[in-house]
């Protein structure tokens, strides 16, 4: 299957353009039904080899939910630990803007 390409309207084609139009930061939800996932961190050792032969390219794909059920995994172009959470003492936004990095140099 070949990979589909969207053309970029107007007359702006600069990265910044680009980026305004990517979907970089992408997550994606998987949900089984009848099924549960395993982890690709910390697999059972019955299906270790399995999971050490899948390979993720730009998002990393983690267990999310109910951990008794494992039937939801979030693939994130983050990396983040199975059931991720927030701790209560943290508060404001949880990103970095354009405006929040510092400049190369």
């Amino acid at each position: 299957m070949l990979p589909t390409i969207t053309g970029m309207i107007g007359d702006d084609l600069s990265r910044d353009a680009a980026m305004d139009a990517a979907f970089v930061g992408t997550h994606t939800l998987v949900v089984v039904r009848g099924g549960r996932f395993v982890s690709l961190i910390d697999p059972p050792e019955d299906v270790s080899a399995a999971a050490a032969s899948c390979v993720n390219l730009h998002t990393w794909p983690v267990l999310i939910g109910d951990p008794a059920r494992s039937d939801t995994l979030l693939s994130s172009p983050i990396t983040l630990c199975d059931f991720p959470w927030i701790e209560p003492e943290s508060h404001g936004a949880f990103y970095y803007g354009p405006e929040e990095l510092e400049p190369v140099k």
